[in-house]
């Protein structure tokens, strides 16, 4: 049977109805309960409550997909690759001890000696291993409270102030070694370097932070791909304006999240402003060798549309390094994204990259897909606009070949040179095992 009739089978008899969760089953069991009592309370009421469900198994069901759902719920989760070692960090220090694992006291004593050197170049007192902790811990407490002014969180004032802040550390000492922090060794990074690379004061700290996350713990089941903005007020070239964002200012970072864990796996930045001679993936791989042989030769492929100059292909990295770390126990992962990474391209690149193990799931932006079927696309759209809620369509199932945009245009060429004649237009070709599905849900 043909996929199209497969998927939009339409029996009328049958009735839309929604498949119960698992979770919605917990969390009414109580109300069930009651209602089962009330219903018992009269024989007439028992006698309804009888023909009701005889009545409701007769009928033929259309499930959706909270089964799905629920399915990849149980399956995500959060596998820990050393998982003696963080057991044990966590039983003998607690919450310190798990940060340990992310900044080790190596990293720590580092911050601390290059922080000194530019406090002493100042005439400043050098700060004690306890001061950079407290430090540490007070600008990740400034991250989770909203306040846009430092001087707020030390306030007398009611309301206001943060009690914790004034007990941790006095505010003059706080902003004299936030201004001399650093991440790095003072004039190890060359000048040139440090003007076509936006984020040169931050690699090191960055590349550090992204191998401990990716070697400690792993997320399975699903996951997500999404875009984090940093919001800042510094003039430089690494600066991103978004107007649709809270924070129209910011650094923006790409993250790789567990769906249910909310494990940050990976965090790479978006690469604005950078003047190197590398791209994106290529500045990734450095920081995980092991990728490098299997990225670009997927890359390399004549199949494969995401090229490595593309943004898509450190998108493909960041996804695909869990599976090289940990492959899925149940051979399957999916990618969760909005309408922003939702493409074929990047489904179709990662399928490959991953040999099938990770897929996508997300909405799609018309202004993305329709180019190949953008007629179709609308008028499914207006059509699932006054559908029921629950009910979907099958727009497309279509397999867009390599270097679409260039067939297109020759195609274009032949058309002009072509005898009088109705013409044709260029479109994918169908498929019943298509890479891309593009359904109408309302």
């Amino acid at each position: 049977m043909d996929i199209l009739d497969l998927l939009n089978d339409d029996d009328g008899s049958a009735e839309w109805e929604f498949e119960d969760s698992d979770v919605d089953d917990e969390e009414s069991s109580e109300n069930d309960a009651a209602i089962a009592e009330d219903e018992a309370s009269t024989e007439a009421d028992s006698d309804d409550a009888s023909e009701t469900a005889t009545r409701l198994l007769s009928t033929p069901q259309r499930l959706t997909g909270n089964a799905y759902v629920d399915g990849l719920i149980r399956e995500s989760g959060l596998h820990i690759i050393r998982d003696r070692e963080v057991s044990l960090a966590y039983k003998e220090r607690g919450e310190l001890g798990s940060f340990s694992l992310f900044f080790t006291r190596e990293c720590r004593d580092s911050l601390r000696r290059w922080t000194n050197e530019m406090l002493k170049d100042k005439g400043k007192d050098e700060a004690t291993l306890f001061e950079i902790d407290a430090y540490i811990g007070l600008e990740i407490a400034m991250s989770i409270i909203p306040l846009t002014e430092i001087k707020g969180l030390w306030s007398q004032k009611l309301f206001l102030g943060q009690l914790d802040f004034t007990k941790t550390m006095a505010r003059n000492r706080f902003e004299s070694i936030r201004a001399r922090f650093q991440v790095h060794a003072p004039g190890s990074v060359p000048v040139v370097r440090g003007e076509q690379d936006p984020l040169w004061h931050s690699r090191l700290l960055l590349a550090q932070l992204q191998q401990k996350f990716a070697s400690i713990a792993v997320p399975v089941g699903a996951i997500s791909l999404d875009e984090i903005t940093v919001r800042t007020k510094a003039r430089f070239s690494g600066k991103t304006f978004m107007p649709s964002k809270p924070d129209k200012y910011g650094v923006r970072f790409y993250g790789v999240v567990g769906w249910q864990s909310l494990y940050a796996y990976s965090v790479w930045d978006n690469g604005s402003g950078n003047r190197t001679r590398t791209v994106p993936v290529e500045r990734y791989v450095d920081v995980f060798p092991a990728l490098r042989t299997a990225i670009f030769r997927t890359l390399e492929r004549d199949d494969i549309p995401v090229k490595r100059k593309d943004a898509s292909a450190v998108w493909v990295a960041m996804c695909g390094h869990i599976t090289k770390t940990f492959p899925a126990p149940s051979s399957r992962r999916l990618l969760v994204c909005d309408n922003f990474y939702t493409r074929h391209n990047l489904a179709k690149t990662l399928l490959a990259f991953t040999d099938g193990e990770m897929k996508m799931l997300g909405t799609v932006r018309i202004s993305l897909q329709g180019k190949w079927i953008s007629p179709t696309l609308d008028a499914a759209k207006a059509r699932m606009d006054a559908a029921p809620r629950g009910s979907w369509e099958l727009v497309a199932a279509i397999n867009v070949p390599t270097g679409w945009e260039k067939l297109l245009e020759a195609h274009k060429r032949a058309q002009k040179k072509a005898p009088s004649a109705p013409s044709d237009s260029l479109r994918p070709s169908d498929s019943n095992c298509a890479q891309c599905w593009i359904c109408c849900i309302p």
